[in-house]
């Protein structure tokens, strides 16, 4: 599924908080891609020794991703930011969620310039008609992650782009219903760490 959403979003770089598994198994994929890998840890330590939490630390770390600042220290009784990977984000793909998951995509939507993509449930299947055909669409979070049959290229569109896209192919909806939850996505769960990314909110493409 990463490959899909890559082709269809264009992103070049992954940025990441260093939190585990699922990190880890998204930089796999993108170093093995050739893009380039940025790790943003959250300055737990330094905020335990100012005798802030964990959630705070993660908070700011949130926060400083997103402006692409990272590289903690305390100076002069604040902890600062000392490095800069150059940019800002412009892309929030947001797997299935913890709390520290939650709190960075509420950051990413304060910002006009940043688009979120969610994935993970509830799943939807929609009933699509076009002009001589009609197919069903497997929606998860804010993606199309399946199509049977064909239109293929729905799949890694989000909600946004499917609904001037359909109307433009001369395709209608004509329902919705909860969708089988199924395993880990396949083209996603190849990595091993990178777990399933089902779906959430409705598509709006009526």
């Amino acid at each position: 599924m990463l490959d899909v959403l890559r082709a269809k979003q264009g992103f070049d770089r992954i940025w990441h908080g260093a939190r585990g598994d699922a990190d880890a198994g998204v930089a796999r994929w993108a170093e093995a891609r050739g893009l380039s890998v940025v790790e943003f840890p959250a300055p737990v330590e330094l905020y335990a020794d100012a005798g802030m939490s964990e959630a705070e630390a993660e908070g700011r770390r949130n926060d400083d991703m997103l402006r692409a600042w990272g590289g903690y220290r305390s100076r002069g009784g604040s902890i600062v930011p000392c490095a800069r990977a150059g940019g800002f984000a412009n892309l929030v793909l947001a797997l299935p969620p913890d709390d520290d998951t939650r709190d960075l995509v509420a950051r990413a939507r304060r910002w006009d310039s940043i688009e979120v993509i969610e994935l993970w449930p509830p799943r939807f299947v929609w009933r699509v008609e076009g002009r001589s055909a009609v197919a069903t669409l497997t929606t998860a979070g804010d993606v199309a992650v399946d199509a049977d049959p064909p239109p293929r290229w729905t799949v890694g569109s989000t909600r946004t782009q499917l609904r001037s896209e359909l109307r433009r192919r001369g395709w209608v909806v004509r329902g919705r219903g909860p969708a089988r939850e199924p395993g880990p996505i396949p083209a996603l769960a190849g990595d091993g760490d990178v777990r399933d990314a089902t779906l959430a909110e409705k598509l709006a493409v009526s």
